[in-house]
């Protein structure tokens, strides 16, 4: 089984341990995929949290969660510079 197209990374959960700690460190994901009801509301259908293994199986390797994670943050940090320019550019004009 596959990730439909227009799914995404709804979250993700890394749980460290310490150094020599009794657990291994681990993760997991939820997965979204939008819609729309009968009536064309949007709807947002949400995965169980998914082990490594569930996760991977579907086609979304901790390598992918990650890429995901950066591409985002990217995207946002990129859009929060162009709104700081732009009330810049409203603050510093006469």
């Amino acid at each position: 089984m596959a990730l439909p197209p227009n799914a995404y990374l709804y979250e993700f959960l890394y749980r460290g341990q310490a150094a020599g700690g009794p657990d291994a460190s681990s993760w997991h994901v939820i997965i979204a995929v939008p819609g729309t009801d009968a009536f064309g509301s949007p709807t947002l259908s949400l995965s169980p949290a998914m082990t490594p293994e569930q996760a991977t199986a579907l086609g979304m390797s901790l390598p992918d969660a990650i890429a995901g994670i950066n591409a985002a943050t990217l995207a946002d940090l990129a859009t929060a510079r162009a709104e700081l320019a732009s009330a810049q550019a409203r603050v510093a004009a006469p």
